[in-house]
């Protein structure tokens, strides 16, 4: 949940809304200020255009039709058609810039979120769970974008052209413009009654739906537990439950929001007859420059202005709905992102590749406890295996010294330096990584293996391909080595997945390699045959080896047990 209740107050102010929506675009919005103030230029000449349309109609109702003249009548027609053509064109010219620079903005919104994401520290993934940021990345950025484009771009022009129609109404007729313009603060009130209430429905039903989606993507990643423990129906009512909270959370806010509209549309009908009305009065009471004419210019010029109004109020009070959604994007781009120590070169590579554990401890936020006072030195070119039963650390300890996790106190080197004083890119150089838990992305073959490296020769994937085992595979797939892998690696075994991992984190030609349980989902044979392979090509290398598998941990120099 955002904020807290103490924040209600200052939250909800209008001028916070603004303040909110400017600090998440304002990038955007300075890089597109070109075509916004054309977007805004194109709205000042289609309001002049449009103010020719209530003029004609004044001059055909006070001037041609008491002479019945046919031809004059013709020009004043052609004129009117002829003024709302080029109105229609230029707006839709207005249009066109406005909708580019929305949709640039929000995709510059987007790249700046996702390289936010990209670089945050491990805590960060802890904290935001995979649905609440599919949420906040989806369905919140599009829900700000539509918003942003049809009520605030839209709100801004029109408020010009409000302003350009109400210094008209007074011109023409100061008495009946300022009586018919004192009523529009009324809309603001009701806006400003009903803005708060919208927001906090509004905020309540994005969190639901953030809780939808978690167990949305329960469902999408453990299908096949679902199907093995035959857990479909206890899955399907806890998402039925999500699902009702949500569609519950959302009747309330849309109901709460269309009973506002309707309040607003009404109020609009009402101020759009106050010409004849406080026009009637006027001429009652002796006022001759009013006339038919005058009365329905007004009425037609008042009409477009109330509809302008309640657009803006009614972007007011979507803006209101809309905070809680920007909010929830705003907490995510201002979350500290992991800083680096500044630029290293070749005089910052170390002379030894000695890594060095000088009492670690390390504790989880839960409180359970890992290491305290840990001590390890592996030397470089040593061949290391880690061994332990399940939780006693063994994938702890190489989140460590890879700085995935960070020691609650003591100290790690690498070189004799304490591993934090390297930049993350610098250090993690040195190294190549593969976890138990392989990840493929949707991308080809060759790209999976060579991630992270540009331009590595089909020639050295091939070997790699060979020395993990997978070559013949590959080759036999429609594209080769050009084929898409599914995504996370669906269209693959585990097995396969885990060499294909394995080539990923051995064509780096690291100077240490980190495994962990990098044989799990390969047989005996297999496993000895790579094994072999990777002892002779890497000797020259560090190799630190997590493992279960005492058969597995007897092929390296020494064994670690935790």
């Amino acid at each position: 949940m955002t904020g807290s209740n103490t924040d209600i107050p200052k939250t909800r102010r209008i001028s916070h809304l603004f303040k909110t929506l400017w600090n998440v675009t304002k990038e955007g919005i300075i890089a597109q200020k070109k075509l916004l103030i054309a977007s805004f230029l194109l709205t000042a000449c289609s309001s002049a255009v449009i103010l020719l349309g209530p003029y004609l109609i004044k001059q055909i109702i006070d001037r041609v039709l008491p002479a019945k003249d046919i031809r004059l009548l013709g020009y004043y027609v052609i004129a009117l058609v002829g003024s709302y053509s080029v109105a229609f064109l230029i707006w839709c010219l207005q249009t066109r810039f406005s909708i580019k620079a929305s949709e640039n903005i929000f995709c510059k919104l987007r790249l700046k979120l996702i390289d936010s994401i990209m670089h945050k520290p491990v805590k960060f993934f802890n904290e935001y769970a995979s649905g609440d940021l599919v949420t906040r990345f989806a369905n919140d950025l599009e829900y700000i974008s539509t918003f942003f484009y049809e009520n605030l771009i839209r709100s801004l022009a029109f408020g010009l052209f409000s302003l350009i129609l109400i210094v008209v109404l007074i011109a023409w007729n100061w008495q009946l413009g300022i009586l018919s313009l004192i009523t529009i603060p009324l809309l603001l009130i009701y806006v400003s009654k009903t803005h708060n209430p919208i927001a906090e429905r509004s905020g309540f039903a994005r969190r639901k739906l953030a809780e939808q989606n978690d167990s949305l993507l329960d469902i999408l990643a453990g299908y096949r537990e679902i199907r093995f423990f035959k857990q479909e129906k206890r899955l399907l009512s806890l998402f039925k439950k999500s699902a009702d909270d949500y569609t519950e959370a959302a009747i309330r806010a849309n109901t709460f929001m269309e009973f506002t509209r309707i309040g607003i549309d009404i109020l609009g009908m009402l101020i759009s007859f106050l010409p004849f009305i406080i026009g009637g009065l006027l001429v009652c009471l002796g006022n001759s420059s009013i006339t038919a004419g005058l009365l329905i210019a007004y009425y037609q010029i008042l009409t477009i202005l109330t509809g302008q109004v309640l657009f803006i109020f009614m972007g007011i009070t979507k803006l209101a709905q809309v905070l809680p959604v920007l909010e929830r994007i705003k907490e995510i781009t201002d979350y500290p992102v992991e800083l680096e120590v500044g630029e290293m070169g070749l005089s910052d590579i170390p002379k030894s590749s000695e890594i060095s554990f000088q009492n670690v401890s390390f504790a989880y936020p839960s409180g359970k406890n890992v290491f305290t006072d840990f001590n390890l030195i592996v030397r470089p070119k040593e061949k290391v295996a880690i061994m332990g039963p399940s939780g006693s650390g063994k994938s702890t300890l190489s989140l460590l010294f890879l700085r995935f996790l960070k020691p609650t106190s003591g100290k790690i080197l690498f070189g004799g330096k304490d591993i934090q004083d390297y930049t993350l890119s610098f250090y993690l150089s040195f190294f190549s990584y593969m976890s138990q838990d392989t990840f493929l992305f949707k991308q080809s073959v060759a790209e999976n293996i060579s991630l992270g490296w540009y331009n590595v020769p089909l020639e050295n994937i091939k070997a790699i391909t060979k020395m993990v085992r997978m070559d013949k595979f590959i080759e036999n797939l429609p594209d080769k080595y050009q084929s898409v892998v599914g995504q996370n690696g669906l269209s693959f075994s585990g097995g396969q997945k885990q060499r294909l991992a394995l080539a990923r984190a051995l064509i780096r030609d690291p100077e240490i390699l980190v495994l962990d349980e990098f044989t799990s989902a390969l047989d005996r044979d297999v496993e000895q045959e790579i094994l072999k392979d990777l002892l002779n090509v890497f000797q020259n290398q560090t190799i630190i080896c997590i493992t279960h598998s005492l058969t597995v941990a007897e092929k390296f120099d020494r064994i670690v047990r935790l």
